[in-house]
C-alpha cells in the first residue's frame, strides 16, 4: 500500500513523480558512463523536488528537460509507450510522428529525440484540453439545471396561482401555459440526456451548441411545439387510440380533479405525454405538419 488514501487523485500524480525521479537517476547514470563523463542539469532535480502536488504542468516541465539526457534505448521505449497512450486519446499527429520516427531510426538519432518531444507536447495538450472539456461540461450542466429549475418554478407558480385565483373565471386560459411548461420540460430533458450520453463532448461543441442562449432557444422551440401539438389534438387534426379525445381536454382544473388529487385522467395523461414528446423531439412537430400538408395537397388535387 502506498498510503496516499483510496480515491485520492494525488495518487496518480505522486506515482508519476516517482517515475520521473527514476528516469532522472537513469539519466544521471548514463551521463557518468560517457567519455568524458557528463552531468545532468541540477535545475531538473530542483524543479522535481519543488513540484506542487497535483500540478501536472510542473511534471511536464521536468519531463521535457529530461529528454535531452535520456539514453537512446529509453527514447525508443518511451516513444513506443507514449504512442499507445496518444492513440488512446486519438491524437491526430501520431501516424505522422510514428512514420518519421521509424524513418529516422538509422539516419538521424537526434530527430527521434525531437519527435518524442513533439509527441509529449501533443499528448500534454490533449490532457489539458480534456480537463477544459470536463470543467466546461460540468459548468454547462450546472447552468442547465439552474435554468430548468428556475423556468419550471416560474411556470408552475403561475399555473398554481391561476388555478386558485377567483379572478380567472374560465380556467381554460391556463391550458396553453400548462402545455408550454410540459413542452419546456421535454426540451430540457432532451438537452440533459444529450449531455449525459456524450461524455466526450469537447469545449468547442459546448461553446457553440450548448451555451445558455442555446438552452433558451431550445426551450422556446419545445414550448411552441407543445402548443402546436395541443391545438392539433384539440382541433381533431391528429386523432386515434394513442391520442386523447379533444372534448375531454378543455379545462385544466377538471384535468386534475377527482378522488385522487394530482392524478390526471387518462385523456389528460395522453395530452401531457404528447406535449412532452413535442418538446423532446424537434422533428416530431415538423414531421406531423409536413404529413398534414401532403394530405391536404393530395385532397386538393
Amino acid at each position: 500500500m502506498l498510503g496516499f488514501g483510496k480515491g485520492d487523485p494525488s495518487v496518480l500524480w505522486k506515482n508519476y513523480k516517482g517515475r520521473l525521479a527514476t528516469a532522472l537517476e537513469r539519466a544521471e547514470l548514463a551521463q557518468k558512463e560517457l567519455e568524458p563523463p557528463g552531468t545532468v542539469d541540477p535545475a531538473i532535480s530542483e524543479l522535481l523536488e519543488k513540484a506542487a502536488v497535483n500540478d501536472w504542468n510542473d511534471l511536464y516541465a521536468v519531463e521535457q528537460r529530461l529528454l535531452r539526457y535520456l539514453p537512446v534505448a529509453d527514447i525508443d521505449a518511451e516513444f513506443t509507450r507514449r504512442t499507445v497512450e496518444a492513440e488512446g486519446f486519438a491524437v491526430k499527429s501520431v501516424p505522422a510522428l510514428k512514420a518519421s520516427f521509424e524513418q529516422a531510426e538509422k539516419t538521424d538519432p537526434a530527430l527521434r529525440r525531437s519527435l518524442l518531444r513533439c509527441l509529449l507536447e501533443d499528448l500534454h495538450h490533449r490532457y489539458i484540453k480534456r480537463d477544459l472539456d470536463r470543467a466546461t461540461r460540468a459548468k454547462t450542466i450546472n447552468s442547465y439545471i439552474s435554468a430548468g429549475i428556475g423556468l419550471s418554478a416560474v411556470f408552475a407558480a403561475l399555473l398554481i396561482w391561476g388555478a386558485h385565483s377567483p379572478s380567472i373565471a374560465d380556467k381554460r386560459v391556463l391550458n396553453v401555459p400548462l402545455v408550454m411548461l410540459i413542452g419546456l420540460c421535454g426540451a430540457y430533458f432532451s438537452r440533459l440526456t444529450t449531455l449525459n450520453s456524450n461524455v466526450d463532448i469537447d469545449y468547442d461543441t459546448l461553446m457553440s451548441s450548448y451555451r445558455f442562449r442555446s438552452l433558451v432557444l431550445r426551450g422556446g422551440v419545445g414550448m411552441l411545439a407543445a402548443v402546436v401539438v395541443y391545438y392539433l389534438i384539440y382541433s381533431g387534426l391528429i386523432a386515434g387510440d394513442l391520442f386523447p379525445e379533444s372534448l375531454r381536454t378543455s379545462d385544466i382544473v377538471s384535468m386534475f380533479g377527482g378522488s385522487e388529487p394530482l392524478v390526471p385522467a387518462k385523456d389528460t395523461a395522453k395530452l401531457m405525454v404528447w406535449c412532452f414528446v413535442a418538446g423532446f423531439s424537434e422533428r416530431f412537430v415538423t414531421g406531423t405538419l409536413e404529413r398534414l400538408e401532403k394530405t391536404d395537397t393530395s385532397k386538393a388535387s
